[in-house]
């Protein structure tokens, strides 16, 4: 009791009642293996073009680290991003451009959705839910169009969790760009400093989620063993999505 009034707490399963009011989530690597759908668009084109899957996967991948140091140093147009990395991944391996947007498209349908999830995700919307707290995914678009990724994440189950998907191709901006978390955070009627962003690029996802007065979560597998929370800085490191519901409630 305080001055006649009742001072009461709300408390979910992970505390009190989260300030933060939209989680956004990268996909590459953070919702999705980027591995299992370049592994289904290489054979795709090996297929297509009768040449050795194992050269149209290295040659992708080739493509893809090349088309993202152009896309940094602003040398791609981000208004026709896809069409120009699937130019540059074409002229690499010498065949028609039609190839692989056939390759995508085939990609699309015949990926397995049940492998390319990681086991974490679904733990992790599942507690964000729990929080009260939006869902969202800000993803970039380099190999394929951002429609296709809805559908990616409608077929495995994710996009029932979320309220707004934005992508790159549609935006006309990438990550790291503040206009795209600012554009985001609009579209989802969150301030800023309320949302938190998660993804696994040091740039892409944390440089340009913080440039925009959001919290950023850099998520790391493979090199991180425990949680950091650096609440002054709005910065947390974690391991595993499953770490994601107790970072929102120190946020």
């Amino acid at each position: 009791m305080y001055r006649g009034f009742l001072v009461v707490t709300v408390r979910t399963p992970y505390g009190c009642v989260p300030l933060i009011t939209l989680v956004s989530f990268d996909v590459w690597n953070t919702l999705i293996r980027l591995d299992g759908i370049f592994l289904a668009i290489s054979e795709a084109v090996a297929e297509l073009a009768g040449m050795e899957p194992t050269k149209a996967l290295a040659v992708l991948r080739e493509t893809y680290n090349k088309s993202k140091r152009l896309r940094r140093a602003g040398e791609l147009n981000e208004t026709e991003i896809v069409r120009e990395f699937q130019r540059i991944y074409a002229s690499t391996l010498e065949v028609p451009e039609e190839i692989i947007r056939r390759a995508a498209a085939r990609a699309l349908f015949e990926i397995q959705h049940e492998s390319i999830v990681f086991d974490d995700v679904f733990d992790a919307l599942d507690s964000v839910r729990q929080l009260g707290v939006k869902a969202a995914v800000l993803g970039n678009a380099l190999f394929w169009p951002g429609s296709y990724t809805r559908a990616v994440l409608e077929r495995a189950g994710i996009a029932r969790y979320l309220e707004v998907q934005l992508y790159a191709d549609e935006l006309g901006v990438s990550k790291p760009d503040r206009r795209a978390f600012i554009r985001l955070c609009s579209v989802c009627k969150a301030k800023p400093e309320e949302s938190l962003h998660v993804g696994d690029g040091v740039s892409e996802d944390l440089g340009g989620a913080l440039s925009a007065g959001m919290k950023a979560a850099l998520l790391s597998r493979k090199a991180a063993n425990n949680t950091i929370v650096l609440k002054e800085f709005g910065i947390a490191i974690i391991p595993s999505l499953r770490e994601l519901a107790n970072v929102v409630a120190k946020f």
